[in-house]
């Protein structure tokens, strides 16, 4: 072995081992469950086929004839009910012979069926072990080299004061290198640093403050089918006890209600802390089923308020730091203080039109919670935790059952079972119901629920679609849940609801109009002389959006949005307005998109969430408030085969003298340009 190769080695073992900082960013914090779905929608629609996921680097050609569940469940467009439809299809019919075969599907989206005829290749050659190919692996390698630098710039006086106290420089800075051999071999890393962070120091001595890395390997074995090690995302069932994948739950489709039973894949994000860092590997068995085991030890960010000095280590945790920065100097002092600990083992058995699983969990965090500070945090588990899951996925007919059960050694446990039906060629349904005991917590889990975790929760979910043809659909949603004990910033149980009802009206390539309605209403402290007191809160939302193709180069949007707060007796209002350019030729090297719009919203209760298109591997969801003019626009260019150059550029403008915190000068720009490097 030559010193290059040597060095080489080194590196990747030194990535993949390295104790790496990490963060999270909880951004379903402050949206109800619809308008997180409503958000979620806006991003699916907003997305061209190639930039999901990178669904068209992730996945290889193949012949109608060799399409498989492996191979449907990577496409992000499909869901699980779409996914057994066709493997039930297959089955009952045998292997394709083209892919329009699927339009005899009724449950089936004509668009769906096109975007997978742009996945499968011509030539009807099967999929065989890429380990024992001999040729063809120039063919099967790629490779991507990503890097961006930004900065925001404002003129306040606060701001200035607030990145004075910034232990680093205002740079933000981002790096991501990817080489993988398809069906074989996958090697990534990214790093980052936020604005205030500094470059070098004790705490990063990689550079950067954020870096994660991780290396995949496929079919080395025709029972190993995949083997990660390094930082990983994972979910089993419905996420009652596992899940830090970003899943399209509560989209227009009712079918994104129903999650994929196993997902194992390599850790890309950029929400630190949010990850599993150890090796996982899935084990196929006979008889169509799998075994995946998993161990993660890594180090989360937490607020410890003194250390007990007789054991010399952490007394115990007040609050988990959720915000991803390591700016302050109490932000740098509060990383990596609680260390946790997660071992487990999942079997999952598959049938053509059906599955079933088991799990059992070990989590353990040291130290553990303060469950004596606050009374709603009573049933927080503290110490080392058992968990257990049942879930299951049964198809019959045109009606898809699906669930979860989960139950821990104290006996707290979490149910959510739900049903999706068919209705005819015009019309779909589905009823979701959940059950999440106060003490169930296993603090990894991600499910539909008010705050998107499993506690502490009760309640039922309706959603119905019917249209009357393909052009005009209506969606309809309603929820309703009760908190059966105490939760943050409501001092009683309570009660909440909310339902949604969106009108739409598209043509392919041509138009796409909609309406939509949300109401929402639920309990809240408000403080009196003696003691709290809970008042309802209410939140109505209404949304007129329309999507015009002006011709085959230029896309117009156009957005108005009306949201009305009320705390008992007092209300307040606040709108937004938004325009739209999208120019994106076909095989043109230049391409851009922009948006210049105005919100008016007195305070942040009458926020008014928006997607933004960013750059690629980004985007926005701001919280617009204030009085201000806002825009962006986003440019990129295709130097080359092989390099693409993207800029963008952002600001934001107060039009209003109502504050002293924002005065009429007051503007805040980001810039930002990256580079991609494609071989």
């Amino acid at each position: 072995m030559n010193t290059h190769t040597l060095l080489s080695a080194m590196t990747v073992i030194m990535l993949c081992v390295h104790t790496l900082k990490a963060q999270t960013i909880d951004t379903s914090q402050g949206l109800s469950i619809l308008q997180e779905a409503d958000l979620i929608s806006d991003i699916v629609d907003a997305s061209p086929l190639a930039e999901e996921t990178e669904s068209a680097e992730a996945l290889h050609l193949i012949s109608c004839s060799n399409i498989n569940a492996e191979w449907l469940r990577n496409l992000p467009f499909l869901n699980q009910k779409d996914v057994l439809n066709i493997l039930k299809y297959i089955h009952k019919h045998g292997p394709l012979y083209s892919v329009l075969e699927l339009q005899s599907i009724g449950d089936l989206e004509l668009d769906k069926i096109r975007k997978i005829l742009r996945l499968v290749g011509l030539e009807n050659k099967a999929w065989s072990n890429p380990w024992k190919k001999k040729s063809g692996l120039r063919q099967d390698l790629s490779g991507r080299l990503s890097m961006r630098l930004g900065r925001k710039i404002s003129t306040n006086e606060y701001d200035r004061k607030v990145t004075d106290s910034y232990a680093g420089s205002e740079d933000r800075a981002f790096l991501r290198a990817r080489l993988k051999l398809r069906g074989r071999f996958e090697f990534g890393v990214i790093a980052e640093k936020d604005a205030g962070e500094p470059w070098w120091s004790n705490r990063a001595p990689a550079g950067v403050d954020y870096l994660t890395s991780y290396i995949v390997i496929e079919h080395i074995h025709p029972r190993l089918s995949q083997w990660i090690i390094g930082d990983y995302r994972m979910r089993i069932g419905q996420g009652l006890v596992i899940d830090n994948c970003f899943a399209s739950a509560g989209s227009q489709d009712p079918g994104y209600l129903v999650k994929p039973s196993m997902i194992l894949k390599p850790y890309t994000s950029l929400q630190e802390n949010n990850m599993f860092r150890g090796t996982s590997v899935i084990l196929r068995l006979p008889g169509q089923s799998s075994m995946q085991l998993f161990y993660s030890s890594r180090r989360h960010d937490a607020s410890i308020p003194a250390v007990d000095s007789s054991e010399e280590r952490y007394s115990f945790v007040e609050t988990l730091q959720r915000s991803g920065y390591h700016r302050t100097v109490s932000e740098i002092n509060n990383r990596d203080r609680q260390h946790q600990l997660l071992t487990g083992a999942h079997w999952l058995k598959e049938w053509t039109s059906a599955s079933i699983g088991i799990s059992i969990v070990h989590h353990r965090e040291d130290p553990v919670f303060d469950t004596v500070g606050k009374l709603y945090q009573r049933w927080n588990h503290s110490g080392g935790s058992w968990f257990g899951s049942f879930h299951h996925q049964v198809l019959w007919h045109k009606t898809l059952l699906f669930g979860e059960s989960a139950i821990t050694e104290t006996l707290q446990y979490a149910h959510l079972h739900g049903v999706l039906r068919s209705l005819g060629k015009y019309a779909d349904a589905a009823l979701l119901w959940r059950n999440f005991s106060p003490g169930f917590d296993s603090g990894l889990g991600q499910t539909f629920s008010s705050g998107g975790i499993p506690v502490n929760e009760k309640g039922w979910y309706a959603a119905v679609n019917f249209f009357s043809d393909k052009e005009i659909r209506m969606h309809v949603e309603w929820n309703t849940w009760r908190h059966p004990w105490l939760k943050y910033n409501t001092d009683l149980p309570s009660e909440a609801r909310e339902w949604s009802a969106k009108l739409s009206w598209s043509r392919k390539r041509k138009w796409n109009f909609y309406a939509r309605y949300a109401y929402s209403t639920h309990l809240q402290n408000v403080t009196q002389s003696h003691e709290n007191a809970v008042l309802p809160v209410q939140n109505q939302h209404f949304r007129i959006h329309s999507e015009i193709r002006l011709n085959g180069n230029f896309t117009w949007r156009s957005r108005f949005e009306v949201h009305r707060f009320t705390f008992g007796n007092n209300a307040e209002d606040g709108w937004l307005f938004f325009q739209d350019i999208v120019y994106k030729p076909m095989e043109s090297w230049f391409s851009y998109s922009g948006r210049l719009g105005l919100v008016q919203a007195n305070s942040y209760n009458t926020k008014i969430y928006a997607y933004e298109n960013d750059l690629l591997y980004q985007f926005g969801i701001p919280a617009l408030y204030g009085h201000q003019v806002f825009g962006y626009i986003n440019v990129r260019m295709r130097i080359s085969r092989h390099f693409n150059v993207e800029c963008r550029w952002a600001q934001s403008r107060n039009i209003l003298m109502q504050s002293a915190k924002s005065p009429s000068d007051r503007y805040l720009r980001d810039v930002k340009i990256q580079l991609h490097w494609m071989f």
